[in-house]
């Protein structure tokens, strides 16, 4: 995929606009362009996740019901990085990973994963520090859904007696 505007898109990209010029050119040249519309799901709950998403525009979002109601965990935007991650153990999403805004992604395939990591050390170290960030946000997710379900069982509690 040859294509300067692009390159000129991503060197303004919130996650990756400051990596080296070589770098983002890779991502162009291997990269796939991916649009998305509301509604759509770029990888079920019971499917592995396969590429690495580079959001150029849009919104996209996880949510669950872990029994205090359905909710958004996490959501990413124009500027944000998604799927699967460089070192990650590639397992599935915890929810259907849902478009939530028109969306225009680069889409790197997972099977490119390991020649990213030796041609772009600098994306790279970027996205270990998105993989980072994404599972702290999911624990403080988990913790505060735990807390929810404790407060209801202690009010229940509470009312009988």
């Amino acid at each position: 995929m040859e294509n300067p505007d692009l390159l000129d898109r991503l060197r303004q990209h919130t996650w990756l606009g400051a990596a080296p010029t070589e770098e983002l050119t890779w991502l162009v040249a291997h990269g796939v362009s991916r649009s998305f519309q509301v509604g759509d799901v770029t990888t079920r709950k019971s499917q592995p996740e396969e590429w690495l998403h580079v959001a150029l525009t849009g919104r996209v979002a996880i949510h669950l019901d872990r029994g205090a109601g359905s909710r958004r965990i996490i959501e990413w935007r124009g500027g944000d990085v998604f799927g699967l991650m460089p070192y990650s153990r590639g397992g599935a999403p915890p929810g259907d990973t849902m478009v939530e805004e028109p969306t225009e992604t680069i889409a790197i395939h997972g099977g490119l994963l390991p020649t990213m990591i030796r041609e772009c050390p600098g994306i790279a170290a970027r996205l270990v520090h998105a993989m980072l960030d994404r599972a702290r946000h999911i624990t403080s997710s988990d913790l505060y859904d735990e807390k929810l379900v404790s407060l209801g069982t202690f009010a229940a509690v509470s009312r009988t007696s």
